[in-house]
């Protein structure tokens, strides 16, 4: 009877292993489970961020940055194209009428005591005192364009950046005086310093001719790449960091590095510059808007003709 009993507790604890093994084997499967499916769900994620960082960097491949340069009295629009590794600068006349926004309206009275819906691009930049989210509004409602970033560079700042850009040459058809015609360039090819360059961009007494002086901004800008592309990379990208150090700007040299190798490789012939169409009347400059509409939707399009845009097509009658 005993030996009965002893048996049969025997089945019992051999019946309780085979129990356990099988509870287990099926909680070893169910943590595999979820193993073989942690790990494939991080392979996923992985490869997903992978994927993800490769679109965006094809993307940034297609992008058309327009960044906004003041000086002085001077603004230049910049547009880059990353795809077709291409540069154009829009100078804006300093006597061009910017359309006003409310808080442009309100900016221009408090300085210049009147109130009024456009201003010049020297009064509003007075008016808007190194603000440059307030400027960049003032240029977009004008233009009817987005700009992704201003960059407003002080004087001092501006005249170091360029003489540590390298050599910039320009050619004048003519001898012109800057920095109360003290300084004389000559006519022919010039180096021009960074004092010169301020001068011929931001001083209102050289040119009577206003369009003249955008015109000489724009190949100032024109050369001014063209001598930073002469640098070796290492260098672009130093005067790169210099320059967002020394700028006022709600953009970052992080945002732009990933584009630097591509545009320290832009060919001469893909730097441009372009000045807008208009009219002048009584001394101010007002911008042609159905041109400028045609000539920023080529300009600002990866197909768009940009031989039609940087063409002269009315340029500022009288």
């Amino acid at each position: 009877m005993a030996e009965k009993k002893k048996n049969k507790l025997g089945a019992k604890a051999i019946f309780a292993r085979i129990l356990a093994v099988i509870l287990v084997t099926a909680i070893g499967g169910v943590a595999s489970f979820f193993g073989f499916k942690t790990y494939f769900s991080n392979k996923l994620k992985k490869d997903k961020k992978a994927e993800i960082a490769k679109q965006l960097k094809e993307e940034s491949k297609e992008r058309v940055d327009v960044g906004m340069i003041q000086t002085g009295n001077s603004i230049v629009i910049r547009i880059y194209h990353n795809k077709n590794q291409e540069m154009i600068f829009v100078p804006l006349r300093q006597d061009m009428n910017l359309t006003l926004t409310k808080k442009g309206k309100q900016a221009v009275e408090q300085t210049l005591g009147t109130s009024v819906s456009k201003a010049t691009v020297a009064d509003v930049i007075k008016a808007t005192r190194k603000n440059g989210k307030l400027l960049r509004q003032q240029v977009e409602k004008t233009l009817g364009i987005s700009i992704n970033s201003y960059e407003l560079i002080s004087h001092k700042k501006f005249v170091k950046l360029m003489n540590q850009a390298g050599d910039v040459k320009i050619e004048f058809d003519e001898a012109m005086a800057y920095t109360d015609k003290y300084v004389t360039l000559s006519a022919g090819e010039n180096s021009l310093n960074g004092t010169a360059i301020y001068s011929l961009l931001s001083e209102s007494d050289i040119f009577t001719d206003k369009n003249k002086q955008a015109e000489i901004t724009g190949e100032i800008c024109v050369a001014v790449a063209s001598a930073l592309n002469d640098k070796t990379l290492s260098e672009y990208r130093e005067y790169a960091q210099n320059y967002f150090d020394a700028v006022k700007t709600d953009a970052s040299y992080e945002e732009a590095a990933t584009s630097l190798e591509r545009m320290h490789g832009i060919k001469d012939k893909k730097l441009n510059f372009k000045v807008l169409d208009g009219t002048e009347s009584n001394g101010k400059f007002e911008l042609d808007t159905e041109e400028a509409k045609r000539v920023f939707d080529e300009m600002l399009s990866e197909e768009g003709d940009l031989s039609s845009a940087l063409s002269t097509v009315n340029n500022n009658q009288i």
